[in-house]
């Protein structure tokens, strides 16, 4: 919950943007990219806390408020667009385009996981309605859409120039919260990990990867895994003379 001040706004403190999620949306928009389009850290903030002509920057992506007076139903269906948008872009290798659509789409996502959320921000004018019921079906649809959008985030953004890693991370861990059974995520958390140096985590994540496929281990495995184990060992090795001199 926002902190609030006495005439009942969120203080600046609470409409604060984390550096990295300003990076990450210049990046999907290309503000840096763009020598027309160059903006200070301070300015992209203020983007990203602006409302204007009812529509604004939820967390770093504009998207239009008036999709949020449709049913779920709806809602559930622009998100499937932008999945769609998204999933094109990163078929042709346009991951900087690929990561805007999905972050798009995950905005939707949270709206409609908590329509409360949007109404803590200060300047927007959502008519109030009845809370809608969201249907078993729609629940499982939304589920299952959130799950390919994080995921597909997630190997976008590997893909592009100086991954972030952690929040590549923070990405699968919707995806396996929801489905800790999920291949590609638990592969790409394993690749993960080892970009950060935690083999032993990015080992268990890859023979993980191994069982969930019955065994079977492809050469992509293997070469993950051996490399890790590796690691691994190196480690160990390492641990090892350390106590050795350590009780000498």
């Amino acid at each position: 919950m926002p902190t609030m001040s006495a005439n009942g706004n969120p203080t600046d403190a609470a409409m604060e943007v984390d550096n990295s999620e300003v990076q990450e949306w210049k990046n999907a928009t290309g503000v840096e990219k763009s020598p027309e389009k160059q903006k200070s850290d301070g300015e992209v903030r203020n983007g990203m806390k602006g409302w204007q002509n009812n529509q604004g920057y939820f967390r770093g992506t504009r998207f239009d408020l008036s999709l949020l007076q449709m049913s779920p139903e709806e809602q559930v269906d622009e998100i499937l667009k932008y999945k769609a948008s998204g999933n094109a872009f990163h078929k042709e290798k346009n991951y900087r385009k690929a990561v805007g659509q999905y972050h798009r789409a995950i905005m939707y996502v949270k709206a409609l996981e908590n329509p409360d959320i949007v109404g803590a921000f200060p300047g927007l004018k959502i008519p109030k309605k009845p809370k809608k019921e969201i249907s078993e079906e729609t629940k499982a649809k939304l589920t299952e859409a959130k799950v390919a959008i994080y995921n597909n985030l997630s190997a976008c953004l590997m893909l592009v120039e100086n991954p972030n890693y952690q929040r590549v991370l923070e990405h699968l861990s919707v995806v396996l919260e929801a489905n800790p059974d999920n291949v590609k995520a638990n592969y790409r958390r394993g690749q993960a990990l080892a970009k950060v140096g935690d083999h032993d985590d990015a080992l268990e994540a890859f023979r993980k990867v191994k069982a969930l496929q019955g065994g079977k281990c492809e050469e992509y495995l293997k070469a993950a895994i051996a490399a890790s184990e590796k690691h691994v060992e190196a480690s160990e090795k390492r641990n090892k003379q350390m106590y050795q001199k350590m009780f000498a």
